[in-house]
Formats: structure tokens, C-alpha cells, sequence
């Protein structure tokens, strides 16, 4: 998709090139119930406006939104290939058990950046700080933390099964 294409996907939804998926999907929703059929705001405008023309509106706004969805999921993609890549060329250091600390330096020796991990994972930035430096109180519940855990395993090339074992070990110990 050009940059053209994608700047105008933009416009339509009304946002700044390169906002946020949440941003994408909270002004999706946002201006899909601003132009329904039953939205008060063509009642205030003082002019009718066909069933057509909203119609046109939300069709575009709806291509709008699911164009950028898949340019953020494609960006995604591409960006932990690339990592997996990188990872092939580096030696990870091998660790006895994988706390924070443990992904912490493998992330350190990859190159990555922790904004990097939390864009490819779709995992707060916030949560990863606390995984990384153990602050176990400061964690989502449980299951959340099995999730995150994984995802971030499977980004850095590490076996996601170990890793969990290994943090949920240390979690429990802990809490």
C-alpha cells in the first residue's frame, strides 16, 4: 500500500499519520456512531442528509479503519521477522531460570528495544518494565502474565513453555 493510500485512510478517520491502533479503533467507533443513522447530529445541522450519502460515510470510514488494522498487523509481522532474523545472527546467552532480569539482558543483547517488544507484542509498555524487574505486586492478574510471558518469549526466539515455568516459579514464590 502506498503512502498515499495509507495518509488518506488516515485523513478520512481524521487522525495523524502513524497513531496507534487503539487511536485507529477508538476513532473508528467514534465517528461510526457519530455518522449512524440515528446519531443526533444530521437532526442539528439544520439540512437533511440522505440514508445514501450516511451510508457512503461509514463505508468509507469502515474501509478507513480496516485498511489501517491490517497495515498495523502487516507492520507488526514484519517487524518480528525482522527480529527473528537478528535473533539467527546473535548468540542469546543461555540462563538458568528466566526471570525479568534474564529476558531483560537477552532483549539488551539482541538490540531490541523494550517500545519495540511492546508494538510487536501488543503488550503494555508498563508491564513489561515490571516483568523485567520482577515487580511481581505491580503485575495483571495471572493469566495475563502467562500470556505476556509468552508472546515475549516467542519474540526473543526463547522456548515460551521454560520461560513461563521459570517466572510463574518466582512469581509464586514471591506473592
Amino acid at each position: 500500500m502506498s503512502e498515499l493510500e495509507l495518509r488518506s485512510h488516515y485523513q478520512c478517520l481524521d487522525l495523524e499519520e502513524g497513531d496507534s491502533l487503539a487511536r485507529v479503533k477508538a476513532q473508528y467507533l467514534h465517528l461510526k456512531n457519530l455518522y449512524s443513522s440515528d446519531s443526533p447530529l444530521f437532526h442539528c445541522l439544520g439540512f437533511p442528509v440522505s440514508e445514501n450519502r450516511k451510508r457512503e460515510l461509514l463505508s468509507r470510514i469502515h474501509r478507513a479503519y480496516f485498511t489501517l488494522r491490517e497495515n498495523h498487523a502487516r507492520r507488526r509481522q514484519e517487524r518480528r521477522e525482522s527480529t527473528l532474523d537478528s535473533v539467527q545472527e546473535q548468540r542469546i546467552p543461555e540462563f538458568a531460570h528466566y526471570r525479568g532480569e534474564a529476558l531483560r539482558l537477552t532483549r539488551e543483547v539482541l538490540g531490541i528495544n523494550l517500545e519495540e517488544v511492546a508494538f510487536a507484542c501488543g503488550i503494555p509498555i508498563a508491564h513489561l518494565r515490571n516483568i523485567e524487574a520482577d515487580e511481581y505486586d505491580q503485575l495483571p492478574p495471572q493469566g495475563y502474565i502467562r500470556l505476556y510471558l509468552r508472546k515475549y518469549a516467542e519474540f526473543l526466539c526463547l522456548d515460551p513453555a521454560r520461560v513461563v515455568a521459570d517466572y510463574l516459579a518466582g512469581y509464586q514464590q514471591n506473592t
